[in-house]
């Protein structure tokens, strides 16, 4: 078993435990027993950047030509680079096909502008959209800040009587609450990333004859 998971485990019993023995009335007694306590209360939890991750695929005739139009078209609608366009992968089409990848944060209220304002370059090839966070972990992260918030303020008599449990409970409740306003803030945006691939649009490919 970890080490450092085991040590973690025994500082939170620890620290729970002087907790309920220093806070003697009887109404705290009655608050901590009745509260249902969460599993791994160190847990670190991930800060969410995105609501939502989408990736579309697109066929263009030019990579070159439609590169500077998707930029120009994701820009115009509060769109950013999560990276400089040198950084994003992307082929000449000297040994391969052409192509050129994009990655963008876009306001969530605009997604399906850019998605629209994309498609205009050629023929959609794909389309896929998902959750950019776990819901019952941003959950299960609020339930445990609620819970920690309420418990500090019915035992901080107790709690300054023992500062170092008192400033492990302010690092949980930070951390959590970082957690928290990072995913109230990735509410507002989403991921979007896009493939172009250089290749005639099938509308405008050779009709066989028969």
């Amino acid at each position: 078993m970890n080490r450092s998971f085991v040590k973690r485990s025994l500082l939170a019993v620890a620290a729970a435990a002087a907790l309920a023995w220093a806070a003697g009335s009887a109404v705290a007694q009655v608050l901590m027993s009745s509260t249902p306590v969460a599993k791994y209360w160190l847990r670190m939890y991930p800060f969410d950047s995105y609501s939502q991750i989408w990736h579309i695929a697109l066929k263009v005739h030019s990579v070159k030509d439609s590169v500077p139009k998707a930029l120009a078209a994701l820009q115009k609608l509060g769109g950013e680079a999560t990276v400089p366009l040198a950084n994003m992968a992307s082929s000449s089409g000297r040994v391969r096909t052409a192509y050129q990848q994009l990655a963008f944060r876009v306001p969530a209220a605009k997604g399906d502008a850019a998605v629209k304002g994309l498609e205009k370059l050629g023929d959609e090839q794909a389309l896929d959209k998902n959750p950019g966070f776990n819901a019952a972990i941003i959950q299960e992260a609020k339930e445990k800040l609620d819970k920690l918030t309420s418990e500090r303020e019915a035992n901080k008599d107790a709690l300054a009587k023992m500062p170092s449990v008192g400033a492990m409970t302010d690092e949980v409740m930070e951390h959590l609450s970082a957690v928290v306003r990072a995913h109230q803030e990735a509410e507002g945006r989403i991921l979007l990333n896009i493939e172009l691939v250089e290749a005639p649009p099938a509308s405008a490919a050779p009709k066989k004859t028969k």
